[in-house]
């Protein structure tokens, strides 16, 4: 499940697809932008990217060796029932093989999909970061969500 930089071609085509890219960066990239996204992560020591599938990335980055900071990069095709399954296996592969007692993320109020996705792979809202990102000029909150182990 975890990914090395023998992978960097899969995960770069998942971080890079337009429909992950361009609503979190507001436009489409080329491709030595694909190729720098993954290779800054897949050379990180303690940074652990995992791949259950073809289809999704999950990306935890240390806070500290027991606090993470986690990401996931789903294409459509690898959305809803089957997201969740792999997303759940991300994370107890977390708990499971590392360090790791919490992974937390921050969501923009506005990815309301992305709100509802942490929820069922049972992250809980601990707080609000207020006026902590902007899209389009316009600034928003931000939801902070945990999940212990």
């Amino acid at each position: 499940m975890r990914c090395g930089i023998k992978d960097i071609k899969k995960v770069s085509l998942i971080l890079s697809d337009d429909s992950i890219y361009i609503p979190i960066n507001g436009c489409p990239c080329d491709m030595a932008i694909r190729n720098s996204l993954a290779r800054g992560i897949l050379t990180e020591d303690k940074v652990y990217v995992l791949m259950p599938d073809d289809y999704s990335v999950h990306i935890f980055l240390p806070y500290s060796s027991e606090l993470f900071t986690g990401h996931s990069a789903i294409l459509p095709e690898g959305r809803g029932k089957k997201g969740i399954k792999d997303g759940k296996a991300a994370l107890q592969w977390m708990f499971d093989k590392t360090e790791c007692i919490k992974i937390f993320g921050l969501t923009p109020v506005y990815m309301k999909h992305v709100a509802m996705f942490n929820r069922l792979l049972g992250f809980i809202q601990e707080g609000i970061l207020t006026n902590s990102c902007t899209k389009d000029g316009i600034t928003y909150d931000q939801i902070l969500f945990g999940l212990s182990k």
